[in-house]
């Protein structure tokens, strides 16, 4: 008898199976970890235009960021969360687009670059196409710019994917132990 009462040649058909889920959940993460570093959706403008025409390529959720540089400075100005103010409006029909702010950002995301990019809010893009967005200026640091990336889902979308990558990498290589174990007759 092997592990709680198991038979060897039932662990021999279970510890791959272990290692083949742990397999796919580790893929899943790893993807929406990617998703999340490197988003499908990325435009960057900066905070002195007043209107920018951006492209859309697929229909969904997007979200603003004020992304900020790297810098060795002990003092800088504060992040306006709630100075922003985006009007999205579809380039030809003139639809307006309903933005969401958000009041509360605890969501900060950084990039490779180690550029800091803090959530001003989102808007649900409902057809393909080119869309006018407008804002009032807003002086900030000479490098800060603000940028627009499809939805990643916030924290605890992040939560459940940093769970997702540890569950699926203690049962891969568990599995993968466990089998090699078993198939050498040492439990």
């Amino acid at each position: 008898m092997g592990v709680s009462g198991l038979s060897p040649s039932m662990l021999k058909i279970i510890f791959p199976f272990v290692f083949l889920g742990g397999s796919i959940v580790l893929y899943y993460g790893v993807k929406k970890a990617k998703r999340l570093i490197f988003p499908d959706f990325r435009e960057d403008f900066l905070l002195s235009q007043e209107k920018i025409t951006i492209y859309f390529p697929e229909i969904g959720k997007y979200q603003f960021f004020y992304c900020r540089k790297p810098k060795f400075k002990i003092i800088r100005k504060p992040i306006p969360f709630r100075g922003f103010e985006f009007k999205v409006t579809h380039a030809f029909s003139s639809e307006e687009i309903p933005y969401t702010a958000d009041f509360i950002s605890f969501f900060t995301r950084s990039d490779l670059k180690a550029v800091r990019a803090h959530s001003l809010g989102e808007i649900n893009i409902p057809k393909v196409g080119k869309y006018d967005i407008s804002y009032s200026p807003f002086v900030g640091e000479p490098d800060d710019f603000l940028s627009v990336m499809s939805y990643h889902g916030g924290v605890l979308d992040t939560f459940f994917m940093v769970w997702t990558i540890l569950i699926g990498s203690f049962m891969t290589l568990g599995g993968l132990i466990m089998s090699m174990v078993v198939w050498q007759g040492r439990l």
